[in-house]
């Protein structure tokens, strides 16, 4: 297990949320795995920028928590979308 390579945290996103890519048409499981790539180059364009570097190393880690906290929300909100089917 590499938890560096994004192509394991794809497969381990897709078990986490319970989707099976065997039972996904061809055309979801590439918009899916085209928008996951995009927000992981998203997030180092962030890391690797100026963004922190600027910063204090408390305020890099307010803004990584504050981060982390909007993705726990989403998902928090997704996982009760679905409990509620």
């Amino acid at each position: 297990m590499d938890v560096f390579n994004i192509e394991y945290q794809f497969a381990h996103y897709l078990k986490l949320m319970g989707l099976p890519i065997d039972k996904m048409p061809a055309e979801q499981t590439a918009q899916l795995k085209q928008a996951f790539y995009g927000a992981w180059g998203q997030l180092l364009l962030v890391l690797g920028g100026n963004s922190f570097d600027k910063m204090t190393e408390d305020e890099s880690v307010e803004r990584l928590e504050y981060m982390e906290s909007q993705v726990s929300q989403f998902f928090e909100i997704e996982v009760l979308k679905h409990e509620n089917l």
